[in-house]
């Protein structure tokens, strides 16, 4: 723990920081102006938006697969033995976390075959380019670090004041202790590439489509946002998470799209693990 009191001496990590920081925030402000200006001038068709991932071809017994498998694996590598021997081996661990999140991965793929969603079809609407949601997925993540921001420091803040303990995530804590090169270059692989492909696929993908169906928009994305924030398992990140989820699933509805909320969220968390790093360079982590 930082003591505020402490004068921070201005390494180049910490200046770094600081300047990657205070660029993220003015782009994400003007990005911010850019995206509202835009959706007042061109408001998205929400109800054509909200019919179209109403007519996604998923059922609930398809996220109950999806929801076994993840259970099936973590509990093999949960068990004593696997738990025991994950404990001592960072590099098992984490190659058993990717290979986990990768059967996630082809038990989607498998069932939208069967659903009649093949390949990228799953993510990208026939006849779109891959360029456009890559763009909009990065102007929608700049936009949206304003609320992110202001949201997490109202809710710290509000932790703080009432004794709240504001512990680290547990992969925030793996992270910063990796040692080796390969441990953080699979680290990020997982963070950046599986970790989002795999809960949009999830909690966008189906989890959204299916909620849609049963209530009305406002309500499916409050509570598929509740659902993501809650998985991750820390109340110093909830309500942040409740509103990257929010915006994610805003995104996806407006674009049509899933690529759009993928590359909002890769490039969180690559943000993230970025300044992450910077402040453990800078002694701050």
């Amino acid at each position: 723990m930082i003591d505020p009191s402490e004068a921070i001496e201005m390494t180049p990590a910490a200046t770094a920081l600081g300047v990657a920081t205070a660029c993220l925030l003015a782009g994400g402000l003007v990005a911010f102006v850019s995206l509202a200006r835009r959706y007042r001038e061109q408001p998205p068709d929400w109800q054509q938006a909200t019919a179209q991932l109403r007519a996604r071809p998923w059922y609930w017994r398809d996220m109950g697969v999806v929801m076994l498998v993840f259970l099936l694996a973590g509990t093999l590598a949960g068990s004593a033995t696997a738990a025991d021997l994950l404990a001592d081996n960072t590099h098992l661990f984490l190659m058993t976390n990717i290979l986990i999140q990768l059967a996630v991965v082809m038990t989607i793929v498998i069932l939208g075959r069967l659903r009649g969603l093949h390949g990228r079809s799953l993510v990208i609407p026939d006849g779109q380019p891959w360029s456009t949601p890559l763009r909009n997925g990065l102007r929608s993540y700049f936009a949206i670090v304003p609320i992110i921001v202001i949201v997490g420091a109202a809710w710290f803040g509000s932790l703080w004041a009432v004794g709240v303990d504001l512990s680290r995530q547990a992969a925030v804590t793996l992270f910063l202790d990796l040692e080796s090169g390969w441990q953080v270059a699979s680290f990020v692989m997982v963070a950046v590439v599986l970790a989002p492909l795999v809960e949009e696929l999830v909690f966008r993908g189906l989890l959204l489509p299916l909620l849609l169906r049963k209530t009305n928009t406002v309500t499916a994305v409050v509570i598929g946002g509740m659902v993501f924030a809650l998985i991750h398992q820390n109340i110093a990140a909830i309500l942040p998470l409740f509103a990257l989820a929010t915006c994610m699933s805003v995104a996806y509805l407006a674009a049509g799209n899933l690529l759009v909320p993928i590359v909002m969220h890769a490039t969180f968390n690559a943000v993230s693990l970025a300044l992450l790093w910077l402040g453990k360079l800078a002694g701050l982590a």
